[in-house]
């Protein structure tokens, strides 16, 4: 393999590693937008019922806090997981008359972006779950709320 065909080699592995480098940036984008959204929703139903609900109030704040702490590990993975890939390329590089090496650091590229994508995906679908599991917790919310202010109006009537 002459320097031209290493050379070559190199800059698809780098353009690959780039491309691979904006789509993790833009499914982490896309989570933290869809993760955002979600937030603000939640939030703005907890601002309108926070006098009735004080004490379900700081248990959920908890449970969302914890999604959030969960939302940031799972990008600080990512990040490292793409830091890992840029170690690998730079070995690489040092290495380009070992062919045998520089396989091995393919290879070892590959296979870590592959963790990265399952890690990824394993992270995305635990903060869906997250975010699902305090659904039930806003509605119940909500209907005590409903029947409160029913009660309220009520007492109020007679």
């Amino acid at each position: 393999m002459d320097k031209k065909e290493t050379k070559e080699k190199l800059d698809n592995i780098t353009q690959t590693l780039q491309q691979l480098m904006e789509q993790t940036q833009v499914k982490a984008s896309l989570l933290k937008l869809e993760s955002q959204d979600a937030w603000q929703d939640v939030e703005k139903g907890f601002f309108k019922i926070k006098s009735y609900l004080e004490k379900d109030w700081e248990k959920t704040k908890e449970d969302v806090a914890a999604a959030q702490v969960q939302a940031n590990l799972g990008i600080m993975e990512v990040k490292e997981d793409w830091d890992q890939l840029k170690d690998y390329l730079s070995e690489a590089i040092t290495s380009l008359n070992a062919k045998e090496k520089f396989d091995r650091t393919k290879l070892q590229a590959h296979l870590a972006k592959m963790d990265a994508e399952d890690r990824f995906k394993e992270k995305r679908k635990k903060w869906a779950q997250d975010y699902e599991s305090l659904k039930p917790q806003i509605k119940s919310s909500l209907e005590k709320m409903q029947k409160d202010m029913e009660t309220m109006v009520k007492s109020l009537r007679n």
